[in-house]
């Protein structure tokens, strides 16, 4: 329940910030950065 609530408030704080990059390009970069660290623990939760 909570894990859905977090990933709810996560997408539609991705989506604001995915609409903000598309006018400032530094943070367009932070935002690829950020879904390189999630994938990164993702995969590493998983082997958990």
């Amino acid at each position: 329940m909570i894990r859905n609530y977090e990933t709810k408030i996560y997408s539609e704080t991705m989506s604001q910030m995915e609409r903000e990059a598309e006018e400032d390009p530094t943070l367009e970069m932070f935002l690829k950065d950020i879904e390189k660290i999630k994938s990164y623990f993702h995969l590493n939760f998983d082997k958990i």
